[in-house]
């Protein structure tokens, strides 16, 4: 520290001036009027006495002061900790060092202090001395602390001291901030003196004064000769430095070669093993390296020595030391270079030099390896090539020794040697490299390409010409490296190959120009061909059928029965194709085209999340639908056959309630579209007359042929009234939830009860309220009889006018006859097909007409919130349509608060909590209690301007969940929100078991829901309600990935397993400091 004058300040100032006076300087006239100004203020004197302590060790210095003044010591034992820390605790060196300077400077201003205090004052509660006093505790309990710290952390194991490192460190900052303080309090309180010591200081001055002038004449005596001898001792320094460049340069030439090798390794081998002068020849550098290796304990590198003096492994050109030249210590530093920070040895170096390459190639077979099993538009000659190369290397591995030690040390030498300088290989290895790096450019750009498009003619023999060069080129390089006798290709069997692969790839254009020529390309305006490379994440979905991800889109890959490219193909290939035609109907299931996966061809259709009909009506959730939410999707699968029959000019013929799938709004889908064998499933739900169907269609095909004309399949059946029959079916079964002939499972008991049934028995078992008008619908459309079975049309309309009449009785009481509650017109949406849907509808007035209106209106509204999930979407556009909705439906504001609730910043959207809660306020006062959800969550966390309520939001929550238990078609996300805002009030107030049950149900309603699956976390991390377990934490907490509740549970759980750096890096994570919503 400094202070005014310190060293050398006021202390040379007021002796120059004595100086003056005795010498009678002409400046002591000024000099002499400043002193009478200032009569030596308290902080010059203490300075003098700074100067006089400065002139002795701290240790000696101290001694009489710590006598009378025994918190000097304190201060002296802190100098003395602070210097052996400086020297022993290498965590913070800087920090300490500063510490220890500060510590210096106040003991010694201390023990000057005390020293020029008279003895009788010399004591601790002396009041120059108090601001010493004050701090002398707090640096003995912090020398102390940081004592004990030091020692403990030297003995703590490695994850120990990274806990303790952080309280040393606090420590110090403690102590420094200790120091800053008293050096302040010495600035601002040590200025005022008595006039007694200013007299005893003067009186010292005045015979300093006597005693220069006393030695001046002696000075001026001397300062002659002092000239010459500086003269003198100038020539001996120059004359010095040139005798120690002489014996520098001296000293050169006497030193040997290998030690003037910057290399400490090489230099101690030349030393240690080889003792060789500044030059051998190579072939003793050679039989020396074994000596080296067994010294080193390095086996792997002593077996790669040997079989290189063998000439089984490499040659010495490959390590770039010239066989026939000398090797001197500079050299062997070129080719071994020593590499400090990783510690590259030179077994290292040379196992690397030796057989990296071999590990290199491994590397390349390993990525290449996949490519058998998912390059599937061509996979022979790929597979061969792969082949090929794994018995290539294999060869090599065996030639060379390559075994799974020496690749173990391989792998950790490339962990290490990658971050240093790679070295390069000889010639020879790196054309076998090269080759091998080549090969697999073709083979992943090949792939690549596979994934926008399919393959044609030129594109498969391109690559069968490419890889049978890239066979030729690894022959010739496997063969320079030790290798030969590796079976090639011959002619027969590269054009067996790529015949077989031509064929495939015109089957797949034929079958696709086929497509184009007929329909496809006309509604869809792009290739029927999907190569299967652009399919993602397929999986097993059940059977046959297959899920798979297309276009960022999920998908469903279905088998069709197609087998060759005969033209016995083609009839069924254009039925096929006709599928395309009814993506404009949005009640039928959307094509994207087909393709060859796993040697079979499937058609890729639109994926709907909760299966198909059959298995719905299975589920106990969809066991208590309202008869209107039954005849709705009856209607809509209705509607999309009577568009094939209108449109398409075919019929369906496989109608079946396995082929109509369900979205997640409670849509149908009609499917089976495609060509598909025709089991007992198909046949139970089949009219007697169309059980031969297709054996009819393909004899009248035939006589058409053999007339020279053509035949359509209802020359012989009539399938349209086959559909009729079999939409009643899936009517009946929609009512009964049981398909036709259920217990039957084989194909010929099947067709026996078909041609035996009969419709009366099983309509008069279904429930006296259904309307007399849709009983005799279904007695109409399953009878025997074509003449008494209306067409679809007629079966359309009857059907919609059954579906318009009981929305209208239950719209003015809020309450339908059949059980149907006013709430579930806003989940109903309408048949998709469009002009059929308006007959009845002008009469419709009144309520029943606002309850229809708002039933349509629904059917916008689940476009809206699908719209909302695409992120290209505007979301301002949806705010817009949301707010139009509204008049119509207030399940629109509740969709429209969740916009503003939650946080869409990268869509023009951040989080708006009051603009949210007042519109969940407002679906609640227009009367969708499924919107109390929305309210709820503002009171629990306190958003939206309101105070944090959990009584409030219990209630609220619990309406939410009691209506969507009432109301199993509410979308399962909000259900799960609401269990899961339910889980937390009840997991606050120690209801553990109860809020885990509401937990399990939110996430077994919705698998996503992270909410509930970070409080499961807690539950096990903490043993709350259920038992301690860990690590099912710690998966719960990574299923609720991305939100806040995930980053703190993870902190939790590091903190309670004692792995502090781990849970530190969750502190900086940014969505720790988001709200929680």
């Amino acid at each position: 520290m400094e202070f005014y004058g310190h060293a050398g300040g006021a202390l040379n100032v007021d002796l120059d001036e004595k100086l003056a006076n005795a010498l009678d300087d002409p400046k002591k006239d000024g000099k002499e009027e400043e002193k009478k100004k200032s009569k030596l203020p308290w902080h010059r004197r203490l300075n003098r006495a700074v100067d006089k302590a400065l002139t002795h060790p701290i240790v000696e210095a101290g001694k009489t002061a710590a006598r009378f003044v025994p918190g000097v010591g304190i201060f002296m034992i802190g100098v003395d900790r602070l210097t052996k820390w400086k020297l022993t605790y290498s965590s913070n060196e800087s920090l300490v060092a500063m510490l220890e300077k500060k510590m210096t400077d106040i003991t010694v201003t201390y023990i000057s202090l005390v020293e020029l205090l008279p003895p009788a004052e010399r004591r601790d509660d002396n009041p120059r001395l108090k601001i010493f006093a004050r701090r002398a505790d707090q640096v003995k309990k912090l020398v102390a602390f940081i004592q004990k710290a030091i020692t403990d952390y030297n003995a703590k194991s490695e994850k120990e001291k990274l806990g303790m490192a952080e309280v040393i460190q606090s420590s110090f900052n403690a102590l420094q901030k200790v120091l800053d303080e008293l050096q302040r309090d010495i600035q601002l309180h040590l200025g005022i003196q008595s006039s007694a010591a200013l007299h005893a200081q003067d009186r010292k001055l005045d015979n300093m004064v006597k005693v220069l002038v006393a030695q001046r004449s002696v000075l001026e005596n001397q300062a002659d000769k002092n000239e010459k001898l500086l003269s003198l001792m100038t020539r001996q320094i120059q004359a010095n430095d040139h005798i120690a460049a002489a014996v520098a340069q001296l000293k050169d030439d006497l030193t040997p070669g290998y030690a003037k090798v910057a290399n400490l390794e090489i230099r101690r081998v030349w030393w240690d093993f080889f003792r060789w002068p500044a030059a051998q020849p190579t072939n003793d550098f050679l039989s020396q390296m074994p000596q080296y290796f067994k010294m080193q304990r390095d086996p792997v590198a002593l077996q790669m020595w040997t079989n290189m003096q063998r000439g089984v492994l490499l040659r010495v050109d490959d390590l770039g030391v010239e066989q026939d030249g000398l090797v001197t210590p500079f050299d062997l530093n070129e080719v071994f270079p020593y590499d400090p920070v990783y510690e590259i040895s030179i077994g290292d170096w040379l196992i690397w030099k030796g057989l990296g390459w071999i590990f290199l190639a491994a590397e390349i077979e390993r990525k290449l390896l996949p490519f058998r099993n998912k390059f599937i538009q061509c996979p022979t000659v790929v597979g061969k090539f792969i082949t090929y190369l794994s018995d290539t290397l294999n060869a090599l591995r065996k030639e060379h020794g390559y075994n799974a030690t020496m690749h173990a040390r391989l792998l950790d030498i490339s962990v290490r040697i990658v971050s240093s300088a790679l070295p390069a290989f000889s010639d020879r290895f790196q054309s076998f490299l090269e080759a091998l790096t080549d090969a697999f450019d073709v083979i992943d750009g090949a792939y690549t390409d596979s994934t926008a498009a399919w393959f044609d003619v030129g594109t498969v023999q391109a690559l069968v010409q490419s890889l049978s060069t890239m066979q030729w080129r690894l022959a010739a390089a496997a063969e320079d490296l030790g290798v030969t006798g590796t079976a090639l290709w011959d002619a027969d069997e590269l054009q067996a190959w790529t015949t077989g692969e031509e064929e495939l790839t015109q089957w797949a254009h034929a079958l696709g120009n086929h497509y184009a020529t007929t329909v496809w390309n006309a509604w869809n305006g792009t290739s029927a061909l999907i190569s299967p490379h652009a399919l993602a994440a397929v999986q097993k979905l059940g059977g046959k059928t297959l899920k798979a991800t297309y276009q960022y889109q999920p998908v469903v890959l279905r088998p069709l029965a197609l087998s060759t490219a005969g033209n016995d193909a083609y009839a069924p290939v254009e039925a096929a194709a006709r599928c395309a035609t009814y993506n404009v109907c949005r009640a039928a299931l959307a094509t994207h085209g087909v393709t060859l996966y796993a040697n079979c061809w499937m058609a890729v259709v639109e994926y709907c999340e909760r299966g198909d009909l059959r298995a719905f009506l299975a589920n106990r959730r969809n066991a208590h639908l309202p008869l209107a939410s039954k005849i709705r999707i009856a209607l809509q699968a209705t509607a999309a056959v009577r568009f094939l029959h209108d449109h398409a000019k075919t019929p369906h013929r496989r109608l079946t309630s396995s082929h109509i799938y369900i979205t997640d709004g409670i849509t149908p889908k009609v499917g089976g579209l495609l060509p598909a064998p025709v089991d007992a499933d198909v046949l139970r739900y089949r009219a007697p007359e169309c059980l031969d169907g297709e054996a009819a269609d393909a004899l009248a095909a035939a006589a058409a042929a053999e007339n020279g004309g053509t035949a359509t399949a209802s020359s012989s059946v009539d399938w349209h009234a086959g559909d009729v029959f079999s939409i009643a079916h899936i009517l009946l079964e929609i009512l009964r939830g049981a398909p036709p002939h259920a217990e039957l499972t084989d194909a010929a008991d099947v067709r026996r009860a078909v041609l035996d049934f009969a419709p009366g028995p099983v309509i008069d078992a279904l429930p006296s309220s259904l309307p007399s008008d849709l009983t005799q619908l279904l007695r109409s459309a399953l009878s025997a009889d074509l003449i008494d079975r209306p067409t679809l049309a007629e079966f359309h309309d009857t059907l919609e006018s059954i579906h318009v009449r009981l929305r209208q009785e239950a719209a003015p009481s809020g309450t339908a006859a059949a059980g149907v509650d006013a709430g579930e017109w806003f989940s109903d949406a309408p048949p998709a097909y469009g002009d059929a849907m308006t007959l009845g509808r002008s009469n419709t007035t009144g309520a029943g007409a606002a309850a229809v209106a708002a039933s349509f209106a629904n059917e916008d509204l689940a476009v809206l919130v699908a719209r909302a999930a695409v992120p290209n979407e505007d979301l301002h556009e949806i705010e817009a349509e949301l707010n139009k909705l509204a008049t119509v439906t207030p399940r629109a504001l509740l969709h429209l608060g969740d916009l503003y609730y939650f946080d869409h910043s990268a869509r023009g959207f951040p989080h708006d909590f009051n603009r949210a809660l007042t519109v969940y306020s407002s679906a609640v006062d227009a009367g969708d209690p499924l919107a109390a959800v929305g309210v709820a969550d503002c009171h629990y966390f306190g958003h939206g301007g309101v105070a944090k309520s959990p009584g409030v939001a219990r209630d609220l929550y619990a309406k939410a969940v009691a209506y969507a238990d009432r109301h199993p078609d509410v979308t399962v996300t909000v259900a799960a929100r609401a269990h899961a805002g339910l889980g937390d009030v009840m997991y606050d107030q120690g209801e553990y078991p109860t809020a885990l049950e509401h937990y399990y149900r939110a996430t077994e309603l919705d698998p996503a829901c992270k909410r509930a699956w970070a409080r499961i976390g807690d539950s096990h991390l903490f043993g709350r309600g259920t038992s301690v377990d860990p690590d099912h934490a710690r998966k719960c907490y990574r299923k609720a990935k991305g939100t806040r509740r995930e980053v703190e549970g993870m902190i939790e759980y590091y903190r309670n397993r004692g792995e502090y750096a781990f849970a530190n890096m969750y502190l900086n994570d940014q969505l720790l400091y988001y709200p929680d919503y």
